[in-house]
């Protein structure tokens, strides 16, 4: 449940749930025939399937091609087609409606979950500093008393060498630590990485879709004591 994307899970079951109440009118509002009603929930889901066209890197619904099957198996069977035709481009209608919500979804999503350090570091729970590169990063531990402090003067800035993954496990490795403990907000749906620059003011969130960089006026990172 950590990465359900709360926003398009409730604009699809709304897309469903306008589905179903035009497939319910139509049934009540049939002049003659006796439609199953199970038979009407097949079709109509049988009716969704279509060719999709990429326009922008959208998947727009083009050819219905769930209402050929239909079409063909009732003719191959002869059985009343005119009964359940209307069901079958509901289900069609459909897949626009659910296109829909996914556009919606979209600024939706930006509202509630803005691209700010709030949302990707909303949850601290036991945080603890895991270094990925030992050579460079020996020597220093997570300053959890001022953790709280660089969260919230953290400033975005661009990361002027994006290529900084390349370096993973390098001496001269720009990110050596990883936080963990430290997670985005309930519902985001979204895998976030939180990577600690060696100067310990350097913050990179990385994403499945893109990478933040913030810088904080102070350190988190201390040296550790030998006592």
């Amino acid at each position: 449940m950590e990465n359900i994307k709360i926003v398009e899970l409730i604009m699809t079951i709304l897309g469903i749930g306008c589905i179903l109440l035009m497939v319910y009118y139509l049934y009540k509002r049939r002049e003659k025939g006796n439609p199953k009603p199970w038979l009407i929930l097949i079709i109509t889901s049988i009716g969704l399937l279509n060719i999709q066209y990429e326009i922008a890197s959208y998947s727009v619904p083009v050819i219905p091609i769930g209402v050929m099957i239909i079409y063909f198996e009732f003719l191959i069977k002869r059985r009343n087609w005119h009964w359940y035709r209307k069901y079958a481009w509901t289900g069609f209608l459909g897949s626009y409606i659910l296109f829909a919500t996914t556009l919606l979804s979209q600024p939706i999503q930006a509202f509630f979950y803005p691209n700010e350090p709030e949302t990707y570091l909303a949850n601290i729970h036991q945080p603890e500093l895991i270094t990925t590169n030992f050579i460079s990063a020996e020597g220093k531990t997570l300053h959890k008393e001022i953790l709280n402090d660089a969260l919230s003067n953290l400033e975005q800035q661009k990361l002027r060498n994006e290529k900084w993954i390349d370096s993973l496990y390098d001496e001269e490795e720009r990110f050596p630590y990883l936080i963990t403990g430290i997670d985005p907000k309930w519902g985001i749906g979204i895998d976030t990485m939180v990577f600690i620059e060696d100067d310990g003011k350097g913050w990179l969130i990385s994403t499945p879709e893109a990478h933040y960089y913030y810088r904080s006026p102070t350190s988190i990172l201390k040296e550790e004591s030998n006592e």
